[in-house]
């Protein structure tokens, strides 16, 4: 049986598994490197985060195991009284992918954040999840380019 709740702190440890399994899968998603320090830095942001009312992470359970996360937070647009919901991070494990899970999980990240009024969503996706968003009516608005400085290399 799935289902898809808010994340507890008894979540952290599963969240991180899956978001490092994330980053083997599509390294070029994730904006640094996996390492330790990184990994310890995502368990300290994501648990700080649990307490932010302007942040949801949701998990996806499949028969008590946690298969599938996502991390959204709101913001209220410079200049105008609207809000945009920035999606940072949805993950999936492949085995979990287009199940009943999955599916909902996707919805229930685009689901408002009470009574915000959410004038645009926008996602932060890897290559591969090109076609989910677009099917969800997602547009791509602009690219980002990545170059890792690695000393005098790149200079």
């Amino acid at each position: 049986m799935s289902v898809v709740r808010k994340a507890q702190h008894r979540d952290v440890y599963e969240i991180v598994r899956l978001w490092v399994l994330s980053g083997e899968e599509e390294p070029a998603a994730l904006l640094e490197p996996l390492g330790e320090e990184n990994v310890n830095a995502f368990f300290v942001d994501t648990v700080h985060r649990m307490g932010d009312p302007e942040t949801r992470i949701l998990v996806s359970e499949h028969d008590g195991r946690i298969v599938g996360f996502s991390i959204s937070s709101i913001h209220r647009m410079e200049y105008s009284n609207r809000y945009r919901m920035l999606h940072e991070i949805l993950y999936v494990h492949p085995d979990y992918r287009n199940t009943f899970g999955s599916r909902e999980l996707v919805r229930q990240t685009s689901k408002r954040f009470g009574d915000v009024p959410v004038y645009s969503e926008e996602i932060i996706a890897g290559m591969n999840a090109d076609a989910l968003w677009k099917r969800r009516g997602f547009r791509p608005v602009r690219v980002l380019y990545q170059r890792i400085n690695d000393g005098d290399k790149n200079d």
